[in-house]
């Protein structure tokens, strides 16, 4: 999927945060079925519940799709950016202005059904294995921190996809990756059904989902609006019937 280098300016008006032009940048990755590109739109979960947000501070907005790298060190360096679809870790929570929880999400490891071999109890366990991961991600950050070594334990790669094909070809053992995504990419890619299975899930990383967060020197006002609208969406129902959709 080919990176787009559009910025989003938002005319702002009424009791929003300011009467005069914010320019606001609004970044995420590839990552079906929460964001992703269908016909040159973003669309998915997260996108959904942040559009949702949207609607209610009556804003259109144009959603931009960056490797996951990228996306990331715009939200944590550039003003007014907001990044959609991170998970808020003791490390990072200092580094953004958090608004709330987009998406439910599982962060596990999975295998090829076929590999009787494979067996995870413990985190330390996998570190027999050879792990697909995404470069910077939550998975790989998680991993690096409990003692796993890239090249050794780790193989980094810039798409989920990318690492499907890897483990469908034996190149990786295991595929770090939320649950969704998973199965969403095995059917998208035509694999059967019952190609992977679950071996471990890492609980540690995230019980509550991922977050939409604003870069830290976004201005308080900004922010608040956008946490009591995500706020409204949960409690009128908007958020349950955008879920519902998904998790079928």
């Amino acid at each position: 999927m080919k990176s787009q280098f559009l910025f989003l300016l938002l005319l702002v008006t009424g009791t929003f945060y300011s009467a005069h032009a914010q320019e606001i940048t609004i970044v995420t990755e590839d990552y079906p079925p929460y964001h992703h590109e269908s016909n040159g739109i973003i669309v998915g979960q997260g996108t959904e519940t942040l559009q949702a947000v949207l609607n209610v501070l009556n804003i259109k907005a144009r959603i931009e799709i960056y490797p996951w790298t990228r996306a990331y060190q715009m939200a944590l360096n550039n003003r007014n950016t907001l990044i959609y679809g991170i998970a808020r870790t003791p490390q990072r929570e200092n580094l953004f202005k958090w608004i709330g929880v987009s998406s439910p999400v599982r962060y596990c490891l999975f295998a090829l059904t076929s590999r009787n071999d494979i067996h995870v109890d413990t985190i330390e366990d996998a570190k027999q294995y050879k792990i697909g991961t995404v470069r910077d991600d939550i998975i790989e950050l998680y991993l690096v921190e409990n003692g796993f070594e890239k090249k050794k334990h780790i193989e980094p790669n810039s798409s989920y996809e990318a690492n499907l094909k890897k483990l469908i070809h034996r190149r990786v053992d295991l595929w770090g990756v939320v649950d969704l995504t998973a199965h969403y990419l095995v059917q998208s890619n035509q694999y059967p059904k019952h190609t992977i299975k679950e071996v471990y899930c890492l609980k540690e990383i995230s019980t509550e989902g991922a977050y939409m967060a604003f870069s830290k020197n976004t201005p308080d006002a900004l922010v608040d609006q956008f946490r009591q609208a995500l706020k409204k969406i949960r409690e009128d129902g908007t958020y349950d019937k955008i879920l519902a959709k998904y998790l079928q």
